[in-house]
């Protein structure tokens, strides 16, 4: 396993890091079923973690709510034996401004974990504006509380928001390491990753397949021609991450066994030659985007108060685009409410609870109307 510097925090990180967002379940069906609970598989999931750990994977990420609260607890019980030899990465997802609520989330996540401290500790889907009105006044202060009082050793903060105030924010000089979206079909940020690490601040990324659509979706005999050796899309997914030199850890949310072993292996693979990069640059300039709703299925956006199934909507609506598949598609949402879990976004009443969840500032109301006029 390569090891990278997490810019000025001095810590030593592996290359591939284990995103806890999306454990495997008990049952699958219902992750994003409206209202229903959840249930980690515990077996399954700490022998991912357990496996990830013994190839050298040392640097965890997960959140406060990920797995509806049932992430953290999971990595606790994974950590067991191991804590010294990982880094713990996890969120604070109150932005606001009572102080009571910051601190019981944080103390929260200590002790879901069972842990002394935090190694590098966030404010969850951060923007320009949150920064502006909550974390400049006021979290950035309890920050440094708990810095001081050793509870966390590193801030950062996971993004959500254009490249310029991506810059704005790097420029306040608060954060050590930051988390931003990054892949071969998205490259956005790719120059405001490379101001980060001038600056000193940690570089890891999110999103390393694209919602899985480089790891499933794309025609293999692109990356046959473009990589004739044999490789995955997954496995070049991740190789392009790691093929910048400004990117400390890719992370990739990893939903079984396979997906761990599979990523270890890309891990330890054969880097991508600079001639091989160009040419998956040009290839993915050339690509027509089928993914006409950039929804990355996060869920954040659920439960919604009517019942709306948001993330499966936006998902059967790019599979249609992607394949082309439309009169499928219009025959299928006619039996929707036969075979999908929740409701079709016609009972969407525009309540806009969903709009200000979305990390990527989607027009959900919008776009649910979009779906139910260009599918019904």
């Amino acid at each position: 396993m390569d090891y990278r510097l997490l810019g000025k925090t001095g810590l030593q990180v592996s290359k591939l890091g284990f995103g806890a967002m999306r454990l495997p379940l008990v049952d699958e069906m219902v992750r994003f079923v409206p209202n229903a609970k959840v249930r980690i598989d515990e077996e399954l999931a700490i022998a991912m973690l357990h496996t990830a750990f013994a190839a050298g994977v040392n640097f965890v990420d997960t959140s406060a709510f990920y797995c509806q609260g049932g992430s953290e607890p999971l990595i606790g019980k994974a950590l067991k034996g191991w804590r010294e030899k990982i880094i713990v990465s996890t969120k604070n997802p109150d932005s606001g401004q009572d102080e009571k609520t910051w601190w019981r989330h944080l103390e929260q996540s200590l002790e879901r974990m069972d842990i002394g401290y935090i190694d590098l500790y966030h404010h969850h889907g951060l923007n320009w504006k949150v920064f502006q009105e909550d974390v400049e006044p006021c979290v950035a202060k309890w920050m440094e509380q708990a810095l001081d009082q050793g509870l966390i050793r590193h801030r950062g903060a996971s993004i959500h928001d254009t490249p310029e105030n991506v810059k704005k924010l790097l420029d306040t000089g608060l954060y050590e390491a930051v988390i931003i979206q990054y892949n071969l079909l998205d490259r956005q940020m790719e120059e405001m990753i490379a101001y980060a690490d001038e600056q000193g601040v940690g570089i890891i990324t999110m999103g390393s397949l694209a919602k899985g659509r480089l790891g499933r979706d794309l025609p293999v005999q692109d990356i046959q021609r473009l990589i004739p050796d044999g490789r995955w899309w997954s496995e070049v997914a991740l190789q392009f991450i790691w093929s910048n030199p400004h990117v400390s850890v890719a992370l990739s949310g990893m939903m079984s066994l396979q997906d761990v072993k599979r990523n270890l292996a890309s891990a330890e693979g054969k880097s991508i030659t600079s001639e091989q990069r160009q040419q998956l640059l040009a290839w993915a300039d050339s690509y027509p985007d089928a993914k006409p709703i950039a929804c990355t299925e996060c869920g954040y956006c659920t439960p919604c108060p009517q019942g709306v199934n948001i993330p499966r909507t936006f998902s059967f609506y790019n599979d249609a685009a992607g394949m082309g598949g439309w009169e499928a598609a219009r025959r299928g949402y006619q039996r929707w409410d036969g075979w999908n879990p929740g409701k079709k976004p016609d009972a969407c009443i525009e309540c806009g609870e969903c709009d200000d969840k979305c990390p990527q500032h989607l027009p959900i109301r919008d776009l649910l109307c979009q779906v139910h006029r260009e599918l019904s």
